[in-house]
């Protein structure tokens, strides 16, 4: 049950969902923060900025950045869709020049990742790589991924 102290009766709801990235979502903003916290180191963990997902070898589909990714939870194993980027590769380009592509990692423990080889796209006459099929006319700049039990 949610009830908005100090208002009526009839603002209260059975169940509402917020997303917290969105304060935009959330009614009456008015003394209330909302920030991001730095999470806490994995004991062990080298000091400095952790990468989770590796860049790929030089020449490889995701040797460039790795940003605008899902993460989802699906039982006991995260599963994470992310951009990788060469730059401006001819051979692989969009019509517009540039060659960002959907690809896939997945994790046990949300730390250590593996990019399985999907064999769905050929990269540089291969298939033994994590590109998601996708329309290779369209530029990724980032990949929302939402996971619906039921689909």
């Amino acid at each position: 049950m949610l009830r908005v102290l100090g208002g009526p009766s009839e603002m209260q709801v059975q169940e509402a969902t917020f997303f917290a990235f969105d304060d935009v979502c959330i009614p009456f903003r008015t003394n209330f923060q909302l920030h991001l916290i730095h999470g806490k180191r994995t004991p062990g963990w080298r000091d400095g900025p952790t990468v989770v997902v590796p860049r790929g070898p030089p020449g490889s589909h995701d040797e460039g950045v790795h940003y605008y990714g899902s993460t989802i939870r699906v039982g006991d194993e995260f599963h994470m869709w992310y951009i990788g980027r060469v730059g401006r590769n001819p051979n692989w380009a969009n019509y517009e020049g540039f060659d960002g592509r959907l690809c896939y990692a997945n994790s046990r423990d949300g730390i250590n990742w593996t990019k399985p080889e999907l064999g769905l796209v050929e990269y540089q006459g291969s298939k033994a790589n994590n590109i998601v099929d996708f329309p290779r006319h369209i530029d990724m700049f980032m990949a929302p991924v939402i996971h619906d039990p039921q689909d």
